[in-house]
């Protein structure tokens, strides 16, 4: 059986996709994991499907002003680091 790993961050809007596409790959005969950020544990976990974690979340760089890449107060900024 092949195995295929999902990578996923962000919001819970971000996860809930790939917990779909992921059910349905294992539906489809694959062994599926979801690789997310810790606190996405309690929604993957009750899907059934493999979760493997990693520390932090990538997306929170995009939302934080202190940073030099990040979606902050100038807005032409913001589309570069885009």
């Amino acid at each position: 059986m092949k195995t295929i790993t999902l990578l996923t961050s962000g919001t819970r809007g971000d996860v809930l996709p790939y917990i779909a596409l992921g059910l349905s790959l294992r539906d489809a005969g694959y062994d599926v994991r979801v690789a997310a950020p810790i606190g996405f544990k309690g929604l993957i976990e009750p899907s059934g499907l493999t979760f493997t974690p990693f520390e932090g979340n990538p997306s929170d760089l995009m939302v934080n002003q202190s940073e030099p890449l990040t979606l902050g107060r100038n807005p032409l900024h913001s589309v570069r680091a885009t």
